[in-house]
């Protein structure tokens, strides 16, 4: 009878510790099991047969009983975060895009709506995703720091943009061609994060006439290579230059549109680009330039009509070719 007392004693005043430590709400019978379990631990399985054990050591089992708890969430936390990076964290399991840290350190990957709301990616996007990242230079995605997928934002007419380490790419549903036009501007804006925040110089080089904004480049950005080829500053081609050194209209617009068309065209539409740089002296530097500086010799089959790039003149944009597929493990 004295155990019984000593014990329901016990219970007592556990339900009253838990109670008054977590802002009045209800002691679950599971906590209190837990705990249970754990303090039959600390003592060798003996917790039943104990008579001595006083307020102050069931303080202390339960307060280290829930350090426990709390060590073990964080360290579940900080596995899953070497594992994978998650934007939001609320997404469900099934629709989470997994990008090992050890690959992708710095990328982050979001959706947002109309009023730049966090909300959750849909299926589309994320099964689309991966398929495109693991198309990029491997050696370059430390360059890409943040991908926002923007939903229900039909007042903006831009498909893309991109800055720095940053890209927002509109939704499949928002384009035209959906999945194959989503692919496409997917691979425009990466071509301008890979142009400006992985191929770039430093100030220890004079300063080019090419500028980001009212940021100069530098005379060692690997990038200033592919601009001369058609342009003397961001903004001004070369005199006299053939509208056919150009895979699409829109690269007419200046550099760096020029290198972002030449980018998307290289993964997507490879056959394509080959065919027309295969006349063209300046498009033939260019996709070498692409081949050589970025994938280190690799190329692509991507199974597109070669005469859809080949027209005088160009194509208005490349992102709305209508290209078959995108093809991530057949390079040649």
């Amino acid at each position: 009878m004295k155990k019984k007392v000593i014990i329901l004693a016990i219970l007592a005043f556990v339900y009253g510790f838990f109670a008054g430590s977590q802002s009045g709400e209800e002691i679950s019978h599971s906590a209190m099991k837990g705990w249970w379990d754990y303090l039959n631990i600390q003592t060798n399985g003996n917790i039943q047969e104990s008579r001595t054990l006083r307020h102050d050591d069931i303080r202390e089992s339960m307060r280290a009983y829930r350090q426990e708890k709390v060590e073990l969430a964080q360290q579940k936390k900080e596995e899953l975060a070497q594992a994978v990076r998650l934007a939001p964290e609320n997404y469900e399991p099934s629709q989470r895009i997994v990008v090992t840290e050890s690959k992708y350190p710095n990328l982050t990957i979001t959706a947002q709506d109309a009023k730049k709301n966090r909300i959750q990616l849909g299926s589309n996007e994320a099964l689309l995703i991966p398929r495109i990242i693991s198309a990029l230079p491997q050696k370059a995605l430390d360059a890409f720091e943040q991908i926002i997928i923007q939903y229900g934002n039909p007042s903006d007419m831009r498909r893309g943009m991109a800055g720095g380490g940053v890209m927002i790419v509109k939704d499949v549903a928002s384009m035209r061609n959906k999945a194959k036009e989503f692919i496409s501007v997917f691979l425009h804006e990466s071509g301008h994060v890979v142009d400006i925040n992985y191929l770039k110089g430093n100030s220890s080089y004079p300063k080019t006439a090419f500028k980001d904004g009212h940021v100069s480049l530098y005379a060692n950005d690997p990038s200033i290579e592919f601009y001369g080829l058609n342009w003397s500053d961001d903004k001004t081609r070369i005199s006299k230059n053939n509208d056919l050194n150009f895979p699409s209209r829109y690269a007419m617009t200046d550099s760096f549109e020029n290198f972002a068309e030449v980018f998307n065209a290289y993964v997507s539409q490879s056959e394509a680009l080959r065919t027309i740089a295969s006349k063209n002296s300046v498009l033939k530097k260019h996709y070498d330039f692409i081949k050589n500086k970025l994938y280190d010799g690799g190329e692509f089959v991507a199974e597109v009509d070669p005469l859809q790039l080949d027209k005088d003149p160009r194509i208005w944009d490349t992102t709305v070719m209508p290209i078959t597929d995108l093809v991530v493990d057949s390079r040649i």
